[in-house]
C-alpha cells in the first residue's frame, strides 16, 4: 500500500536504540528510552479519534509500536502500530478484532551523550510528534456482522473522499482473494520510506 505523508497520531511502547558497527561486531546497546504519552494525554496518539471501539478501548489509544520502524532523517522516525487492540476480550468469531484505523506515528529520538558515568552511554527521549491515518480514496468493502453478533464494520469516520481501513478481521468481500486492494481489514507489518521521502511503503 502506498500512501503520502498526512499529520495524524497513535501508540504505547518501548523504545531502544541499538548501534551496529562493523559488519562481524557486537551490536552494542547504548540508550533506552519509554514513550506512553503525547501533548494529548497519556496513552492518547495524535490521531484526533474521540470515542471507544467495540471492546472499550479508547480509539485514540497510543500502544502497540513495534510492528514497523523507519528511519525518516536525522533523529526521525517512522513507527508503525499492528492491527489495534486485540488482547481484551470481545468477539472470537472475528478473532478479537475491532474497528481500529491502522495508522503510523512520527517520532522524534532525541538522542543525547548521558552525563551521569553509571548507565548507558546515552540518553533517549521520544516524543510522538504526528499520527496519520491510512485511508483510501476509493470505496473499501466492510463486513455488515451478519452472524457474527457485532455491527457493521463501517467506520463511522468516513465520508464520500475517505474510506479509513481498519484491524477488524471481517472487513473484506468473501467473494474475492484475500488480497483484494479493495478490502477494508489491514493488519500492517512493516513500513519503509522511500528515498526522497515523500511516499511511505507499507
Amino acid at each position: 500500500m502506498r500512501n503520502s505523508l498526512i499529520p495524524c497520531a497513535l501508540v504505547t511502547a518501548t523504545l531502544s536504540l541499538l548501534l551496529v558497527g562493523q559488519v562481524n561486531a557486537q551490536v552494542e546497546l547504548i540508550a533506552k528510552g519509554t514513550l506512553t504519552s503525547s501533548w494529548a494525554g497519556s496513552y492518547t496518539d495524535l490521531s484526533g479519534l474521540t470515542g471507544s471501539l467495540e471492546n472499550g478501548v479508547q480509539a485514540n489509544l497510543l500502544g502497540g509500536l513495534g510492528s514497523g520502524l523507519a528511519h525518516v532523517s536525522g533523529d526521525t522516525f517512522l513507527a508503525l502500530p499492528d492491527r489495534g487492540p486485540n488482547a481484551v476480550s470481545f468477539d472470537s468469531l472475528i478473532d478479537d478484532t475491532v474497528s481500529y484505523i491502522p495508522r503510523f506515528h512520527k517520532i522524534k529520538m532525541n538522542l543525547a551523550r548521558n552525563s551521569d558515568s553509571k548507565g548507558l552511554p546515552y540518553t533517549i527521549e521520544p516524543k510522538l510528534e504526528e499520527t496519520t491515518l491510512l485511508n483510501s480514496l476509493t470505496p473499501l468493502v466492510y463486513g455488515n456482522g451478519d452472524g457474527l453478533g457485532v455491527g457493521t464494520g463501517k467506520l463511522p469516520q468516513n465520508n464520500f473522499f475517505v474510506h479509513y481501513f481498519s484491524g477488524r478481521s471481517d472487513n473484506y468481500n468473501p467473494d474475492r482473494n484475500s488480497g483484494d486492494p479493495n478490502n477494508a481489514r489491514l493488519d500492517p507489518e512493516s513500513i519503509r520510506v522511500s528515498p526522497d521521502g515523500l511516499t511511505v511503503f507499507i
